[in-house]
């Protein structure tokens, strides 16, 4: 059945957007007296041009302990100021999930609920390993002008695409965070399958609470590096001309970050068209190769790739012929020296050395660069 054009919705990504703001009782006693000049010093020292707009992102980002240095960037006419990420507070984020809730219980349906203790540990989060001289840091600050239109959440979007590809911090443009998993609590029960309270017992040493937050841990990630003050510094210049990151390269850590989602057929025709854009890019740029040569043949002879490399991505090519037509894979998993793992790590050479060979002035023309052929 057709919708009725006039009764059917129409597709949008705006958002309707209001604001909160506590209001208080001016005649509150408690209040101290201010004097005219305390009012008047008070109401210029506002800056009735700038507001201030603090955002908690998905991802947390590895950023550089010293980090400083304030980003100025300018958009048209607008002249925006970005902070360097900060640290939020994890554990009491995770915590305040869990106040004044109320669990249900039951034997075979559920007869009532229970209210979670005050002995239960609620402030569990993830935690990461920590790099040299790193913080991990999910807040950010952004002053923006009052009298402007600024698309910030574009800005923003735009900021983690170059982290990203200058840090290869694989997981900071995900819509989640992918090392959180779930917010764990666990409880001892009864035959009834009620959650056990604390028993007191006067004299008792040491009581254990019945109730257990669950901690996982993700160890620091190999190839990431931290964003350091010459990056952060590089990236706000290209925010200022608008330059878009590589695509290519984002798209190799969007593989990686399916891969760690455990989404390996999505992960398969990421990392293909990524391979893909990325071999174009050398092949018709640095190479000065025909745009409409195959990818089978650039495989076949790029330079960029050995010889075991080369046979991984012709596999890894006809797996995505695969999936791109609703099967399942037909090389990977089939034997131990084809895995989805061993498709990563061919993508992650094909970029590597795509960097490395990258001849000097030609990197920002490689970055915005449109391919001239379909990539897919």
């Amino acid at each position: 059945m057709v919708a009725d054009d006039q009764t059917a919705s129409k597709v949008s990504r705006s958002w309707d957007q209001y604001l909160v703001k506590a209001i208080f009782d001016a005649s509150a006693q408690d209040w101290p007296k201010r004097s005219e000049d305390e009012i008047r010093s008070y109401e210029q020292g506002l800056n009735p041009g700038y507001e201030c707009q603090l955002f908690a992102l998905p991802s947390p980002i590895a950023v550089f302990g010293e980090l400083k240095r304030i980003v100025k960037v300018s958009l048209g006419d607008a002249n925006i100021r970005i902070y360097p990420p900060f640290p939020l507070n994890e554990k009491k984020h995770a915590s305040g999930s869990f106040v004044e809730v109320a669990i249900p219980e039951g034997t075979e349906n559920v007869e009532g609920r229970t209210a979670i203790p005050n002995d239960a540990v609620t402030g569990v989060r993830a935690a990461h390993g920590i790099l040299p001289n790193g913080i991990w840091a999910r807040g950010l600050r952004i002053d923006v002008p009052t009298d402007k239109s600024v698309d910030v959440q574009a800005l923003i979007g735009m900021l983690l695409d170059h982290i990203c590809q200058y840090t290869h911090q694989w997981w900071i443009r995900e819509s989640h965070n992918p090392f959180l998993g779930y917010v764990r609590l666990g409880a001892a029960v009864g035959w009834d399958f009620r959650t056990r309270q604390l028993f007191r017992s006067q004299g008792d040493a040491k009581v254990e609470s019945p109730w257990y937050g669950s901690v996982r841990f993700q160890p620091a990630l190999g190839a990431a590096a931290i964003l350091d003050e010459r990056t952060w510094i590089l990236i706000g210049h290209h925010l200022s001309e608008g330059s878009r990151a590589d695509v290519g390269i984002l798209g190799i850590h969007e593989a990686v970050a399916d891969y760690m989602a455990g989404r390996d057929e999505r992960c398969i025709l990421t990392l293909c068209i990524a391979v893909e854009i990325l071999l174009n890019k050398h092949w018709q740029v640095v190479l000065k190769r025909p745009a409409n040569d195959s990818l089978d043949k650039i495989v076949r002879t790029t330079s960029l790739v050995d010889d075991r490399t080369r046979a991984t991505l012709k596999k890894l090519i006809i797996d995505r012929g695969h999936v791109a037509h609703g099967r399942a894979p037909y090389v990977v998993g089939k034997n131990p020296d084809c895995t989805i793992e061993t498709y990563i790590e061919a993508g992650k050479t094909v970029l590597k050395n795509y960097l490395a060979g990258i001849p000097s002035g030609v990197w920002p023309k490689l970055m915005t660069m449109t391919l001239n052929r379909s990539a897919g």
